[in-house]
């Protein structure tokens, strides 16, 4: 099935949520009824060949980086004691509740939207237990004025796109119009954290069998 996209947002006034979900797209050309069968066989060659060339542009746009801990700051907001400071942060997070948190700044989206990029981020990384789904990614694209919180399946009834709609509209984009990236994203890790540790269904997965793949 598809997988679901949380909550998204852009810096500027006009705050964009929109919780969608991106799936497989199909594409469909309506032919005349007196076009000739032939030329029925060339449109739809040439409908494939675009299509792959999509994929294509798409796969090369999508070479991401590989990660290293829980703080991935390719757009160079944090100082190393932010990073230093985050990464036991959520190195004990996960050991409370099984969940893995990422932070991720980038300094460009390749392209993309902010929600095919972190989708396809969250999917590369395989971000979360793998048996539990229980993944959640903050993405913050600076250059872009966006910010997303994606979440897997195992930790979407408690982190739902509203609740993550609010963390970000209420928490993170203030500081952000202010110009404090590095307060914006500790405010809403702080967030996501607290919301994790208080809910026993997340506290059960870390003792849980499947918590350790």
């Amino acid at each position: 099935g598809c997988r679901r996209i949380t909550s998204g947002s852009e810096f500027s006034v006009t705050q964009k949520l929109q919780p969608s979900r991106i799936c497989p797209g199909t594409a469909s050309r309506v032919h005349e009824a007196d076009l000739h069968h032939a030329s029925n066989r060339v449109d739809k060659t040439d409908m494939r060949s675009a299509g792959w060339l999509r994929v294509l542009q798409v796969t090369l746009m999508a070479a991401f980086p590989r990660p290293d801990g829980y703080v991935n700051d390719f757009a160079a907001v944090l100082t190393d004691d932010d990073e230093a400071y985050l990464e036991d942060y959520l190195r004990t997070l996960e050991a409370e509740t099984s969940a893995e948190v990422a932070i991720v700044t980038v300094a460009s989206l390749d392209g993309m939207t902010i929600e095919e990029y972190a989708n396809r981020l969250f999917a590369d990384w395989g971000i979360g237990k793998k048996q539990v789904d229980n993944g959640v990614l903050l993405l913050v694209a600076p250059g872009d004025k966006a910010v997303r919180i994606e979440v897997g399946y195992g930790v979407e009834e408690i982190l739902p796109d509203g609740l993550a709609g609010e963390i970000i509209r209420n928490d993170m984009v203030p500081e952000f119009k202010a110009g404090n990236l590095r307060r914006g994203i500790g405010r809403g890790v702080d967030r996501v954290a607290r919301i994790l540790r208080r809910d026993p269904s997340v506290s059960r997965h870390a003792s849980s069998p499947e918590a350790a793949d």
